[in-house]
Formats: structure tokens, sequence, C-alpha cells
């Protein structure tokens, strides 16, 4: 098995099932994980997952709350003097 076709089918899954970035990478984890027992168990010389890399998953970046926000919170939560 050459690190290609696990990239080939990686990307077919992706495709076909329709899953996130995030499903992706842990299926190559687990491929990555067999093929390194392989290598220590002395079955294969080198692992073909080796070569390829993490999958990254688009981040989502959160808006944060104001002073104003953060404020009423905390005097609804009955601790005004924690913030000034």
């Amino acid at each position: 098995m050459e690190s290609e076709e696990i990239r080939s089918y990686l990307s077919n899954y992706q495709q076909k099932a329709g899953v996130t970035h995030v499903t992706v990478d842990n299926v190559r984890r687990i491929i990555s994980s067999f093929y390194s027992w392989l290598e220590d168990e002395d079955h294969i010389i080198k692992s073909p997952v080796k070569r390829i890399k993490r999958v990254k998953a688009p981040q989502l970046i959160r808006e944060t709350y104001g002073d104003k926000v953060a404020r009423f919170f905390a005097i609804t939560a009955g601790c005004p003097e924690t913030l000034p």
C-alpha cells in the first residue's frame, strides 16, 4: 500500500460519505495507528501513513462579549464586585 492510495481513499471517503475534515482526520489516525503497529511488530519496514499530514479543519472564530455585556452577566449573577 502506497501513501497516494491512502490519500485517495481518504479523499473518496470524504466525498462519498459527506463527512467533515475532523472525521477524515480521525480515520487517518486510525489507519496510522494500524500501520504503526505493523511497523512495530516488524510486519512492514516503513508506514506509508507517515507521509500523510494531518487533515486540518477550519476553526470558527467566535465573537467575544464586550465589557457592558460581561458586566451585565456579572451583576445578574449576583457578583457585581468582580468587574469594575
